[in-house]
């Protein structure tokens, strides 16, 4: 069993430098490493290695699967 899914998202900028995130992954399906759409997820996450943050993207309130404009940055 893994620790996490990696997620389909797109390329995105970090919140905090702009750099290009493309390492999306979350714990809310099995964890066993598998590579999952984000229809299948209430939140997803990378880690920004330039400058150090974290960027969350989280379900907004009335979902559609697979559209990224179901999912907004937290701050």
């Amino acid at each position: 069993m893994g620790m996490y899914d990696y997620v389909k998202a797109p390329i995105l900028p970090c919140k905090k430098c702009g750099e290009r995130l493309s390492g999306w992954q979350s714990k809310d399906a099995d964890c066993d490493g598998e590579q999952i759409g984000m229809g299948d997820v209430d939140c997803f996450y990378d880690w920004c290695d330039n400058c150090n943050t974290m960027n969350t993207y989280r379900r907004k309130h009335n979902p559609r699967p697979d559209n990224f404009e179901d999912f907004e940055l937290e701050e």
